[in-house]
């Protein structure tokens, strides 16, 4: 699940309050995604909250997550999740650390932000990567989801072995141009993970230690 939310969530960088309408015909990729790299390239930090959904396309079990997430580019990141409460995840040096506590005990793991299915967001994000470089896109008819805005699909140009393709919903008004109402990643198993962040504030102070992991004494270490 942390693979598809640092996919999702480099990916998914602005919410302005949905729009919805009669739709627009299938947008122009590369024009859609120039804007928005116009958009990541204007702040250096955000915050925001965040909806997660994930869904098992055999069971149709789906989980709901919500929460908070800041990030600082380059390359950091700390998402904390209170709905349920679950755990804390803090990227940071090249890596993802999470730190899962309930009140007997407290599990953490590390995985390195190089891995399959994480790397290519993180190149993104920090900026060493164009998006337009990173995906092939194509754009979708938007009408069929009464979005108003632009639909398109993106595919990592290296193949991943978390992640198919990535639905994004970009804001198509000249004033909010670039800006992503929702990311749907959907991975080779056909499960998916939908994204969905508000209140989101761009190039803000942000407290000082917030990306150093906090790892309790005594933390059950395991692989991830």
């Amino acid at each position: 699940m942390m693979a598809a939310l640092a996919q999702a969530l480099v990916l998914v960088l602005a919410w302005p309050w949905p729009a919805v309408g009669q739709g627009r015909s299938p947008a122009d990729a590369p024009s859609v995604l120039e804007a928005v790299q116009v958009w990541l390239d204007g702040w250096t930090t955000m915050q925001a909250v965040f909806e997660l959904r994930n869904r098992h396309r055999l069971t149709g079990l789906e989980t709901r997550w919500s929460g908070r997430l800041w990030a600082e580019r380059p390359d950091h990141v700390r998402v904390e999740f209170d709905r349920p409460r679950g755990p804390i995840v803090v990227a940071a040096g090249g890596r993802w650390t999470t730190v899962d506590e309930t009140p007997d005990a407290a599990t953490a793991w590390s995985e390195d932000a190089r891995a399959p299915g994480i790397a290519w967001a993180f190149e993104v994000m920090s900026g060493r990567v164009r998006l337009g470089d990173a995906v092939v896109a194509r754009g979708l008819d938007a009408r069929a989801s009464g979005f108003s805005g632009d639909v398109i699909e993106v595919r990592p140009r290296s193949p991943e072995v978390r992640l198919e393709r990535v639905l994004l919903y970009v804001d198509a008004r000249p004033s909010r141009r670039g800006l992503i109402h929702r990311a749907l990643a959907i991975d080779p198993a056909g499960n998916t993970t939908r994204v969905d962040l508000l209140e989101v504030q761009v190039n803000r102070r942000l407290p000082p230690g917030l990306f150093v992991p906090h790892v309790p004494a005594g933390a059950l270490r395991v692989a991830p």
